[in-house]
């Protein structure tokens, strides 16, 4: 992520969403805040980027992937 400066934008997140940033955030050692933006600059990520990515990074991007679905397969359906 950037250093970049950025702007506050309020956002409104359900409660059970809310709940899984934080955790997620939590495992992660980030804020609320750092979980949010990791998670919506990985989502404009295109092919060419991925292919530049770390070992770490992948494995970031891995654990998130599997920290959702888990969340997700845990919701009634």
């Amino acid at each position: 992520m950037s250093e970049k400066q950025v702007s506050p934008y309020p956002v409104r997140l359900t409660p059970e969403l809310r709940a899984m940033l934080e955790e997620s955030a939590r495992a992660g050692g980030r804020s609320l805040n750092a979980e949010m933006l990791l998670r919506l600059e990985a989502s404009f990520v295109d092919a060419t980027e991925i292919q530049s990515l770390t070992a770490a990074q992948v494995m970031d991007v891995r654990r998130i992937a599997l920290e959702v679905f888990q969340e997700l397969s845990k919701q009634p359906k």
